[in-house]
């Protein structure tokens, strides 16, 4: 098979780190250009609830669910490999390293998936959908970190170290923290809402509409869980260029012996030949 330099794996989570800045970056802009949204203390869904920041909303948060699902297979695979090899050899190696390796890409992604689906049912036309998007980013993103922080103690010191590993045990557990407050307060500030001739719109909401202690706090959890899954991507970087790639091999699919010749032959040279 041929290879590839596995430094380029990289690429996966700084994309990620990349990527969700720039979406809420461009889409608060917007937003608030427009009128759409307060300065402060909007939801990061907000700002892409309205044309034509919904769309750049979708689209960048589409790209950045398949990288971070990108980025969950590939750390399965360095798992995965691990054991088939270092891990075999190490008396520190956790029996139950595979079944961490196996829930964590699940829940890597269910947090890739829920990324794309928050961007593209939006909360002003369907709430529930978005919701429950919110739920399988954020929450299955912080069950997630959890189970690789697990994995990272025992991948030491071949890949990363165990300060690395603790910080993303805290990442985790802070973020699953953070979603759990983020989720209820910002139930009871809906529960709290009050119309008033002055606003009749809860992506502008103001304190005179109630519920605005918890409508703070839902907010500003949210972005720093934004944040510290930004900067668990991060960490990933250099995780992902001590590791290579291999390309597959192609043949034909045939029915006769002269093709099915050919397909063998194109088997040899191999896919880097095609």
């Amino acid at each position: 098979m041929g290879s590839r330099g596995g430094s380029k794996l990289y690429l996966l989570p700084l994309g990620v780190a990349i990527i969700f800045p720039l979406t809420f970056i461009i889409t608060f802009s917007v937003a608030i250009s427009k009128n759409h949204v307060n300065f402060f203390f909007s939801y990061i869904s907000d700002t892409g609830a309205i044309p034509q920041e919904s769309l750049i909303f979708a689209q960048l948060l589409n790209i950045a669910g398949v990288l971070i699902g990108l980025s969950a297979y590939v750390r399965f695979k360095q798992v995965e490999t691990f054991i088939k090899t270092e891990g075999k050899n190490s008396s520190k190696s956790s029996p139950n390293l595979g079944k961490f390796n196996k829930i964590g890409i699940i829940f890597g992604m269910i947090c890739a998936l829920g990324s794309s689906v928050v961007g593209i049912f939006n909360e002003k036309d369907q709430i529930f959908i978005h919701v429950v998007g919110a739920w399988m980013a954020f929450g299955g993103g912080s069950v997630y970190f959890i189970f690789q922080a697990l994995i990272s103690f025992q991948m030491v010191p071949l890949f990363g170290t165990k300060a690395l590993a603790g910080f993303r045990m805290v990442l985790g557990c802070v973020c699953l923290s953070l979603f759990l407050i983020s989720f209820m307060t910002g139930v009871m500030a809906t529960n709290n809402w009050v119309e008033t001739g002055n606003n009749k719109i809860m992506l502008k909401w103001l304190p005179e509409n109630g519920g605005w202690a918890y409508r703070v706090t839902s907010v500003t959890t949210e972005w720093i869980m934004a944040a510290l899954l930004d900067i668990y991507f991060i960490t990933l970087i250099d995780d992902f260029r001590k590791i290579r790639y291999e390309t597959p091999k192609f043949s034909f699919i045939t029915t006769d012996n002269r093709r099915n010749g050919a397909g063998v032959h194109m088997d040899r040279i191999g896919s880097d030949d095609v």
